[in-house]
């Protein structure tokens, strides 16, 4: 009965827990000795296990309106999880495969409370208010990251920083993904908040906040110099460009679309030959100021299979040679 009264009170507190997980990039402690890694996970570990204490609440409460959904993507994901355990238990060292190690935290164990994560998530937030409340959070958050990123540039000591922008992530590869989201849930918003803004309110204010999100997360990806995320962020937008302007059902659409790819072929062409708009006839790609001009590009014009691309050669290596070994269950 307790249950049954405090149903909805149950339901808003456990979608407050998950919510709360958004924070993990602002939780540092730099008495650990990985002070980036260790405890953001410890944070997002107990946080989920409270949320999954709502959860079953819910699921006594009623079945029916709570289960875990059976759409494609979660049943491949558990098919997913379950094989990978069968593979923990199967390895050649179990236990470790279980844990995991302090410095990355991605043992099995976290590997489930990312997947209890995912079906609490998809199990609760079901409309667009809810769905809204925790893009608002992650934009929030995301926006004190990316002035972690700007303060780096003024002092480059800050959070233990470095050459490269990492701010409260502590990797710069980490920040560029973190910016990616940040930069597409922006302007998933941006279109929404624009059509329905009004004079009065936080909608007045609303659409501008966005762009000043947009910009930073934009500038911190730029700042964290990571090709690999440059490298994906124009697959996708080649893939998005190509799938509209082959298939969307407005001409104005498909313009935009083949304009933005032509851009693209430019930008390239410009990375690439950029040596004659210099002077410098000689030069190779990455070997102009055009490049050197731009932090996101300018590690491109130092490519090799050595120092950590060698490492990780090597560890592409171990890992082929491990699935020969071991290639159905680990």
């Amino acid at each position: 009965r307790w249950m049954l009264r405090h149903e909805q009170t149950i339901l808003r507190v456990t979608q407050w827990l998950l919510i709360a997980t958004l924070l993990v990039p602002l939780v540092y402690a730099s008495n650990f000795i990985f002070p980036f890694i260790t405890v953001k996970v410890f944070f997002f570990r107990s946080v989920v296990a409270l949320a999954l204490g709502g959860y079953v609440l819910l699921l006594l409460i009623s079945w029916e309106r709570y289960r875990p959904a059976r759409d494609a993507i979660t049943l491949w994901l558990f098919a997913f999880m379950g094989w990978l355990l069968v593979s923990t238990l199967f390895g050649v060292d179990p236990a470790h495969s279980w844990w995991g190690d302090y410095e990355r935290m991605m043992g099995m164990f976290t590997l489930l409370h990312y997947a209890v994560f995912f079906v609490l998530a998809r199990n609760l937030f079901r409309d667009a208010a809810s769905w809204r409340r925790v893009w608002w959070v992650l934009l929030g958050v995301g926006f004190l990251v990316s002035l972690g990123a700007l303060v780096q540039q003024f002092n480059p000591d800050f959070l233990s920083g470095g050459a490269r922008a990492a701010s409260t992530l502590g990797n710069p590869i980490y920040l560029a993904t973190y910016a990616g989201y940040l930069g597409f849930v922006s302007i998933y918003l941006f279109g929404e908040l624009w059509k329905k803004r009004t004079d009065q309110g936080f909608a007045r204010y609303a659409p501008w906040a966005l762009l000043v999100v947009l910009v930073l997360a934009a500038l911190a990806f730029v700042w964290s110099e990571t090709r690999g995320a440059v490298v994906g962020l124009g697959a996708a937008f080649l893939v998005v460009c190509c799938s509209i302007a082959l298939g969307a059902a407005r001409r104005a659409h498909r313009l935009l679309a083949i304009g933005v790819l032509a851009a693209m072929v430019v930008v390239v062409a410009l990375v690439v030959w950029g040596g004659s708009l210099t002077g410098r006839a000689s030069a190779g790609p990455g070997d102009t100021r055009l490049v050197q001009s731009v932090p996101a590009l300018r590690r491109f014009a130092d490519v090799s299979i050595t120092g950590s691309n060698e490492t990780r050669l090597r560890t592409w290596g171990i890992g082929l040679q491990a699935w020969l070994e071991r290639p159905i269950m680990g």
